[in-house]
């Protein structure tokens, strides 16, 4: 076999194996293992456009057009993620500061996690991996943080004033919250860490997650390490459920260094009377996320 037969028959053999995992990840809606292939829909896309690059190279013009037309394809499905509820810096009025991190539940410097609080000075933080390993962050912070909410591995610290003195407490699925006051503005705070799709039970937590905040009187911001990609419909099933709207654009927060992959799966939802003026994905802090930082104006 030639060098150059054998090149072709290895680029239709990617091409096939990346258009199959796309097509794949578009039955998302009905099957949890498609969701968890949808996490990586990015990376489909991206081995497409370049094996079709490849295949126009070597003559394979149908193959070349086939991927071209898969890339499209799957460009198209994430471009509501990337495109709708931008921040925008133009928007005026009081900003809450969130800071959202799963701090990862071995991660080897709690300290700098603390020392990017304090130089950020969030008025609202969601932990999520809240372990033994790394419980002295809450310790830390406790004096600049009064009103702390914990529920198994998952937090709330909030130095906002509470709405009344019983506004916090667990939701159903593991759900902190606290409602607090920001100027005359009444809004509840939620953190949530969703397990991952398959062949994990995220469908039945998704479920118990929506039951718990279709029930809250106030609006809800809610942020935490979702195990979902933007375009996930766990993430639609959740804002319909809370009347809430992901903050769009692709941000990838959770790394693995190994294998240099990154996964745009930590978000912030936010219900429609409030907007993200700024959003950021700050520096590693020891875990194998990183924080998102957000300027709301409600």
């Amino acid at each position: 076999m030639g060098l150059e037969r054998l090149m072709r028959w290895l680029v239709s053999l990617c091409a096939g194996c990346l258009m199959t995992g796309l097509l794949f990840s578009f039955l998302a809606p009905v099957m949890l293992s498609a969701d968890s292939a949808a996490h990586f829909r990015i990376y489909f896309i991206g081995g497409l456009l370049l094996l079709g690059l490849v295949a126009g190279s070597l003559r394979r013009r149908r193959l070349a057009l086939f991927s071209g037309l898969g890339a499209l394809a799957g460009l198209a499905s994430i471009a509501s993620a990337w495109a709708l509820h931008r921040p925008d810096a133009s928007v005026q009025g009081p900003v809450l500061m969130l800071l959202q991190l799963n701090l990862y539940y071995q991660n080897p410097r709690p300290q700098d996690v603390v020392a990017y609080v304090r130089e950020r000075r969030p008025e609202v933080i969601t932990l999520q991996e809240v372990a033994p390993a790394v419980e002295s962050v809450i310790a830390d912070l406790r004096a600049d943080y009064p009103t702390v909410v914990q529920c198994g591995g998952t937090a709330v610290l909030s130095r906002l004033p509470l709405w009344v003195e019983q506004a916090r407490g667990c939701l159903s699925g593991g759900m902190p919250y606290v409602t607090v006051r920001h100027g005359e503005q009444v809004v509840t705070i939620a953190s949530l860490h969703l397990s991952w799709p398959y062949p994990f039970r995220q469908a039945q937590h998704v479920d118990e997650v929506s039951r718990a905040l279709a029930q809250q009187a106030h609006p809800v911001i809610l942020a935490g390490d979702f195990n979902a990609a933007p375009w996930s419909p766990a993430i639609r099933r959740i804002e319909a459920a809370s009347q809430t709207q992901a903050i769009g654009g692709i941000r990838h927060t959770w790394f693995h260094r190994r294998l240099g992959l990154g996964l745009p799966i930590d978000h912030v939802l936010l219900p429609p009377s409030a907007r993200a003026q700024r959003v950021e994905v700050g520096p590693a802090v020891g875990s194998d996320h990183r924080p998102v930082w957000v300027q709301v104006v409600l």
